[in-house]
């Protein structure tokens, strides 16, 4: 791992860690259904639901309810909340299709994601992953809210996810985060280099 992947993945595990303390992620895995099961979808996020002003964060205590290798559809047994999220499979490529929320017998739903399709997207075999998050808009007054969220539909590894296309809002918030590691290096290096030449100093003046 070089300089900059290190910089980086610090970045974005600082950025993150107050998120995930406060909420734990939501993780799913669904396999498909040859003679010999293998993962074919699998996701992990924070989730929060928002409608006429009243905010419902998701649990973790979520059960399947009939996801599939393009269709993650899942129930917080907490909060009564089903969370649906469709994926529509272009053969070399994937993008998010459809979002649908459930709550108190009502739907709310948005299949014209043209605000997130662009960045909820990415080849066939790889991986999405947003730390920052982002929100759909499911109607006039109410959106999903979706955190830390790593995806992968239709081929996944056995255990874990395949390299990841990063979404803008994370390369926003990272950039920023490693010039300042930089700028911060560079102040210690600086001060380091200034006493190291006071001490040589002062001894010389000594031996004279």
């Amino acid at each position: 791992m070089n300089i900059w992947s290190f910089l980086f993945f610090t970045a974005v595990s600082a950025s993150s860690s107050s998120s995930t303390q406060e909420n734990k992620l939501i993780r799913v895995v669904v396999n498909n259904t040859e003679s010999e099961p293998s993962p074919c979808l699998r996701a992990e996020f924070t989730a929060e639901f928002e409608s006429g002003g009243q905010k419902i964060k998701l649990s973790d205590n979520v059960i399947d309810i009939g996801s599939n290798c393009g269709l993650l559809n899942i129930k917080d047994n907490t909060t009564n909340i089903e969370l649906s999220i469709q994926f529509l499979n272009n053969i070399d490529t994937w993008s998010m299709l459809e979002a649908n929320v459930t709550y108190n017998t009502t739907e709310y739903s948005n299949s014209t994601i043209e605000n997130v399709s662009a960045p909820l997207s990415g080849k066939y075999g790889q991986s999405f992953l947003c730390t920052a998050g982002f929100s759909i808009e499911l109607s006039e007054d109410s959106k999903l809210t979706l955190g830390r969220i790593q995806l992968q539909p239709f081929k996944v590894p056995e255990d874990t996810f395949a390299n990841p296309v990063i979404c803008p809002q994370d390369i926003s918030v990272v950039i920023p985060a490693i010039v300042g590691t930089i700028l911060a290096l560079l102040v210690i290096l600086v001060l380091i280099t200034y006493v190291i030449g006071r001490r040589r100093t002062r001894i010389a003046y000594q031996e004279i």
